[in-house]
């Protein structure tokens, strides 16, 4: 089953014959005895898998009525179907359909109808580049566009008040004010200008 581990059985397989490869005469014939031959070796060892298995198995038994140990193994399978579909991409269901349609490939297109992110599409949304979704400063809510940057921007301490209404100097004005301010910080002093006395002509 794609996004599930591929490996469990080979693991069952090797824990199951390291138990039992020492013993002899065993019921192969009688599924009933060798599972209680099973039972006898993993019941008391740790870490293996074939232990928590029995585990699991015994708890079903022990829950509390057929009903409520069917409910609980409903309930995991659907948790692990969802969570296998989640864990593949969509191009390795696509692939899969070239063997044939796997029941995974249609547990995935039920939740991507349902609008539920999947892990890797989870990982592939933090990875994308936001773009602000704020309206630029200079374009108002009614569609206009405000007064561009070379326009120069409205100086309230320059506003001159008339009537109760400010008044900002225009930009034209303002350009010749700086001007001739740095023209006049430029050109030297000149000499003061005293009054001229012309003699009278003789004869």
């Amino acid at each position: 089953m794609a996004g599930s581990r591929s490996n469990l059985f080979t693991t069952a397989y090797r824990e199951l014959d390291s138990i039992l490869h020492k013993e002899k005469n065993l019921p192969v014939d009688d599924e009933e005895k060798l599972t209680l031959k099973v039972i006898e070796k993993v019941e008391h060892k740790r870490n293996c898998f074939i232990h928590d298995a029995f585990r699991l198995a015994r708890d079903l038994l022990l829950a509390r009525g057929y009903k409520k140990m069917w409910d609980v193994i409903i309930d995991v399978w659907v948790e692990m179907l969802c969570f296998s579909a989640g864990r593949c991409r969509g191009y390795l269901h696509a692939k899969s359909l070239g063997s044939g349609v796997e029941y995974l490939s249609h547990v995935w297109l039920l939740l991507a109808h349902a609008g539920m992110e999947t892990f890797p599409e989870m990982l592939q949304r933090r990875q994308l580049f936001h773009l602000p979704t704020e309206e630029p400063e200079d374009e108002r809510e009614d569609g206009v566009i405000g007064p561009s940057d070379s326009q120069g921007s409205k100086n309230p301490h320059n506003l001159k008040e008339e009537g109760g209404h400010g008044v900002a100097p225009t930009d034209t004005s303002q350009g010749a004010e700086s001007r001739k301010e740095k023209q006049d910080q430029h050109v030297a002093p000149s000499a003061p200008q005293g009054d001229i006395v012309v003699p009278p002509a003789t004869e």
